[in-house]
């Protein structure tokens, strides 16, 4: 039986030949493979000529509905639509998960998550997609040192009183110093007077997303999604427990 996050994930392998694009998508309902015209490398130098922090909505729209037709092809078309279906009736937002090979990169650097549908809507913005991405590589993970399940995980949790509280899941480790609610000065006691001896540091902590400006480096009090509005989205807002600045 597939789980929730099986039923709304979406895997992309995206491969150029030439100016050709191979698409392969995998969900829990099947797989499917489409071939289609790689997006234009001038896309790319376009976007370059724009300030980044002010980027035409009617050309983050043209690239979004360009990269869109790309992915949308075919037998893949068809999975996607399954999959965006279960998310709008279980209202979360889908995985799309890209995943690129080593020779691939090249693919990596277009804007997939400016995605735009036919109807306008930029997926990501819209709360409708997240989007992650993979460069894949041919060696295997390194392995875990046994040895340092002896030794603590640090993990540093802030929780300021003035932010919706974290929610900490368990890592499955056997052992883990957490230092709740913490502040600098607090974190510094762990290490200077507890002296607390860990093999890495986790830190669970609120952030947000701001423009900054190209000419000050100041960043903007207003929290948006850059690239894609100057404006939080109801939906996106509520989805991600609301944007905070500081």
């Amino acid at each position: 039986m597939s789980s929730l996050s099986d039923k709304l994930k979406l895997t992309f392998q995206l491969t150029a030949h030439d100016e050709h694009l191979e698409i392969r998508a995998s969900a829990a309902g099947g797989e499917g493979r489409a071939e289609t015209v790689r997006p234009p490398r001038s896309l790319l130098d376009q976007l370059a000529e724009h300030d980044p922090t002010d980027i035409p909505s009617t050309f983050l729209e043209l690239v979004g509905k360009t990269l869109y037709r790309s992915l949308m092809v075919g037998d893949v078309a068809k999975l996607a639509s399954d999959v965006l279906q279960n998310g709008i009736q279980l209202k979360e937002p889908v995985q799309f998960e890209f995943r690129f090979d080593a020779d691939q990169v090249s693919l990596a650097q277009y804007p997939w998550e400016v995605i735009s549908d036919d109807l306008g809507r930029f997926l990501v913005r819209e709360g409708l997609v997240d989007v992650t991405r993979y460069i894949t590589y041919p060696q295997p993970p390194p392995a875990f040192d046994t040895t340092l399940h002896d030794i603590p995980l640090l993990r540093v949790v802030s929780q300021p009183s003035s932010l919706p509280p974290i929610t900490v899941i368990d890592l499955g480790l056997r052992r883990i110093e957490t230092l709740q609610h913490a502040t600098f000065e607090r974190f510094l006691h762990k290490l200077l007077i507890e002296r607390v001896a860990s093999w890495g540091l986790q830190f669970d902590g609120h952030g947000t997303v701001r423009q900054q400006c190209s000419e000050c480096d100041a960043a903007n009090a207003l929290a948006y999604f850059p690239h894609l509005s100057n404006r939080i989205e109801s939906k996106a807002e509520s989805r991600m427990e609301r944007l905070h600045t500081t």
